[in-house]
């Protein structure tokens, strides 16, 4: 977490933060991502959109969403079609 102020800071303390800094580090570490932004700022912006795209909820406890749960949705907003 970071000490500097940014837009994100409300969501620093969401259990999936972590989660997703870790999961940057090891693609920073792998060779696969180049970070040209403070990290804060990309997690931040990350929770953000899992949030107001109903993936998880804001809240002290990880609360990822079944698909189940969502409105039947292909994950681009657009209804299923039911092809499979």
């Amino acid at each position: 977490m970071s000490n500097r102020k940014h837009p994100y800071n409300i969501y620093e303390t969401h259990p999936i933060w972590p989660l997703i800094s870790e999961s940057i580090d090891k693609l920073v570490k792998n060779g696969d991502l180049i970070e040209q932004t403070d990290r804060s700022y990309i997690v931040g912006f990350l929770v953000q959109e899992l949030l107001n795209n109903d993936y998880i909820k804001l809240s002290n406890n990880l609360n990822i969403l079944d698909t189940n749960e969502r409105e039947s949705t292909d994950g681009l907003g657009r209804g299923n079609c039911g092809d499979g």
